[in-house]
């Protein structure tokens, strides 16, 4: 509630308070254009006028609510009102006039919003309206201010209207227009449950609108306001009061005036907007024939029409709401407020609410350009720079006037917002969201800190910084402020780093080498990148257009094998290069290898025993496939089918010291290249090692003189054809020694060496070609003759 005190301060010095504008405000209003210069005086004139006759009575204090017009909610808005930007900016606009310290708000719900057969006609669903005012209502109740719902009548032929309604008037009978607005105004009761409804208001506007001249008589009008009221009645919305009135410059407005107060309405309401001739003494003798009949007073709207007396009748209402936006107006807009508050404390209304609530948020610039423009498009721009502004919670001196006298002192800061987090997700921004803060008006926005110092204000509880660094950290904090200049405590820190999408350079200098007929080893020149590189895609195929990844590799690397594959193939092979953000470089160029095939297997392998305990191998040289032949790998087994590597050669040969005499061996030998590549195996070679040649036998030793001993024996057969006879001589059996050598031609040999009257002993070992030695003979002994 607000105690206003009649002021005698000059008007047009009100709105001048730069100690109340810290927030986008703008402390001094551009000078009055020439065209206008007349109709400001005239205008500014009537404001003083009137001022002066309510400050000549007595000093009286009257609290009554003071409230904003909650436009953004206006059902003249059309079927954009229930998109999901029309309930952000009602959320807005609320916490926008909760913080310039209003008490209440008042929708305008036009019939026939909220009438559902109007709805169907224009394609609409009549559900989605309920719910959306059901909305509205709620979030008032929730921000704790009053509710005022203007159930007036759509607006036709006007810049403002966004139905076509004029075709669903005609539609309509007196009676059953009369009935449908009472069935309508009890749907608005019953859906908003305001504190305050305004059912029946300008009857000259109601009757221009719907086509209904009955409308505009006080007769006319008075019936269809006491079937509302009855309709209303029966509905029975608890602590609801009822209204209805007139505009101040309505003909005939007293006859309509009385007509309303001998009616069961709970308050007379009054519109004004043309201060023109005498129409703002009108007020007083609506308050006062309400008064007389016990009735109190209220305003649900009033704006001062920028309009001189020459040109009444001769504008329309859009074009003059099209003079409002403009920012020379501001200093008589704060007044005309000022203005209506002392008429409100004077009258001891209910409420008083100033319509024109985008002056609060934004006004053009007037200019030769702006001057051309039609009623539309100035009003559509002035609609689009105050969300914008509200959005940024930047308030106009009319606003800040408007709080000053709401709210005359305020120490308090708000509470530290809350919940504050943060997101980047491209590398020029950093998204922002906490909860909102409580204060005891109401927050005006919030101040969004980066590393310390503001760099944006916002009212909503969100805020997106931009001109970032890519792939940088930055710290925030938020502070809530009010209106009164209160900043709260920051808010904790949070920090953001802002998305890395520079990918890493393109991997260069890509070779890719057959190192054997399986195996392709990739190698490629490093790449950069401004945060590092996190690994290489490595894509391969059998042809350029159908690569697939098939590998990474880790971010120190710079190579790849890739195996297995196939023999005697033409693969391609590209490069990426990976970031830790997931940038990845464009492929590098795409580079082909083929793979050789493995060595043709060995050819002409021949066994050859070559003893009792060797055999011999030879093979031919294997013809190399795409690598040299590096070495042979040489097979054994006691079968054909069980083979296993015995030995690795670089030669052409090999010999086997590794067999058993009179056991049968096969052989085969495997080629390899020098990737390892191995080829088939050789032809099998069958081989049987040869047996050891037997102990010589029948050894007959004579001593035909004391100076010669004669040996013979016969000879000792073997696996391989004997080469000689070794023989031996001793003192004793035990002590033979090698005597000599003997051909294998002959099996007898004679001993020169002897001594007359001497014992010798001797034995024999045959030889064979492959070295073998026998077991030794039997020994035999003979004693020289003295």
């Amino acid at each position: 509630m607000a105690n206003y005190m009649k002021s005698t301060l000059p008007l047009v010095a009100v709105w001048m308070l730069p100690a109340l504008l810290p927030y986008g405000a703008s402390a001094q209003a551009p000078a009055v254009p020439t065209t206008f210069q007349n109709t400001y005086n005239s205008l500014n004139t009537y404001l003083t006028k009137f001022n002066a006759t309510l400050n000549a009575g007595p000093a009286v204090s009257h609290p009554f609510v003071s409230t904003g017009n909650l436009k953004n909610a206006d059902a003249n808005a059309g079927p954009q009102l229930i998109n999901g930007a029309t309930m952000a900016g009602v959320q807005l606009q609320l916490q926008e006039l909760k913080a310039m310290g209003v008490q209440g708000v008042a929708v305008e719900v036009g019939f026939p919003v909220l009438y559902e057969p109007f709805l169907t006609s224009q394609g609409q669903t009549y559900a989605q309206y309920v719910a959306f005012y059901q909305q509205v209502a709620a979030m008032v109740r929730a921000a704790g201010l009053k509710l005022i719902v203007e159930n007036d009548t759509l607006l036709v032929n006007d810049a403002q209207a966004g139905w076509n309604a004029a075709a669903f008037y005609a539609t309509l009978d007196w009676a059953q227009y009369q009935q449908a607005r009472a069935q309508t105004a009890v749907t608005v009761a019953e859906t908003m449950k305001p504190d305050y409804l305004v059912v029946v208001q300008e009857p000259d506007t109601e009757a221009a609108n719907s086509g209904q001249s009955q409308a505009n008589t006080p007769s006319g009008s008075a019936a269809l306001l006491s079937q509302i009221l009855t309709s209303v009645e029966q509905a029975d919305v608890p602590g609801m009061k009822v209204g209805a009135g007139t505009g101040s410059w309505q003909a005939s407005y007293l006859q309509f005036i009385q007509g309303y107060v001998a009616l069961p309405v709970d308050f007379i309401d009054m519109h004004i907007y043309p201060v023109n001739d005498n129409m703002l003494p009108n007020a007083l003798t609506i308050a006062s024939t309400a008064a007389a009949a016990g009735k109190p007073v209220s305003m649900t709207e009033c704006w001062m029409w920028k309009i001189s007396d020459s040109e009444l009748g001769v504008l329309t209402p859009s074009q003059v709401r099209s003079r409002n936006p403009f920012s020379f107006w501001a200093p008589l807009d704060a007044s005309f407020i000022q203005a209506m508050q002392n008429l409100a404390n004077h009258t001891q209304m209910l409420f008083m609410n100033p319509f024109n609530t985008e002056a609060f948020s934004a006004y053009l610039t007037y200019g030769t350009a702006a001057a051309k423009l039609s009623p539309g498009a100035i009003t559509g721009q002035e609609n689009a720079q105050a969300a914008q502004n509200m959005g940024q919670a930047s308030f106009t001196s009319t606003a800040m006037s408007y709080y000053a006298s709401l709210v005359p002192s305020d120490k308090v800061p708000p509470s530290v917002p809350a919940g504050l987090a943060g997101v980047s997700g491209n590398p020029t921004t950093a998204s922002l969201s906490w909860n909102a803060s409580t204060d005891n008006v109401g927050v005006a926005g919030y101040h969004v800190l980066r590393n310390g110092s503001i760099v944006g204000t916002t009212a909503n509880l969100y805020y997106q910084d931009s001109k970032l660094t890519e792939s940088a950290t930055y710290s925030y904090t938020v502070e809530a402020f009010d209106l009164a200049g209160n900043t709260s405590a920051p808010s904790l820190r949070v920090s953001v780093t802002t998305r890395d999408v520079t990918p890493p350079t393109t991997p260069t200098g890509v070779v890719a080498k057959a190192t054997s007929s399986e195996t392709v080893v990739l190698s490629w020149s490093r790449s950069k990148d401004n945060i590092g590189i996190s690994s290489y895609i490595v894509f391969w195929g059998v042809s350029p257009a159908s690569l697939i990844q098939v590998g990474r590799a880790q971010s120190m690397a710079n190579s790849y094998t890739s195996y297995p594959l196939t023999a005697g193939t033409t693969y391609y092979y590209g490069v990426e290069a990976a970031d830790g953000s997931g940038n990845v470089s464009a492929m590098s160029t795409i580079v082909s290898v083929a793979t050789p095939m493995p060595p043709a297997p060995p050819t002409h392998l021949v066994a050859t025993p070559l003893s009792a305990a060797k055999v011999g191998l030879t093979w031919s040289a294997a013809v190399a496939g795409g690598l040299p032949v590096a070495n042979y790998h040489v097979y054994r087994g006691t079968t054909s089918s069980t083979l296993s590597q015995i030995a690795i050669v670089l030669a052409t040969s090999y010999t086997d010291s590794n067999v058993t005499a009179k056991a049968t061996y096969y052989y085969a030998v495997v080629a390899a290249d020098s990737g390892s590549d191995q080829s088939a195996a050789s032809a099998t070679a069958e081989v049987i090692v040869p047996a050891a040649p037997s102990a010589p036998t029948k050894l007959v030793v004579v001593a035909p003189s004391k100076a010669q001993v004669s040996l013979s024996w016969a000879a000792a057969p073997g696996g391989l054809p004997l080469a000689s006879y070794n023989v031996y001589k001793g003192s004793s059996t035990s002590r033979l020694t090698l005597l000599k050598v003997v051909s294998a031609t002959s099996a007898a040999t004679t001993d020169s060496a002897v001594l007359p009257g001497v014992t010798y002993y001797y034995g024999i070992q045959a030889k064979d070609t492959g070295g073998d030695i026998s077991p030794m003979s039997a020994i035999v002994s003979v004693t020289t003759s003295r």
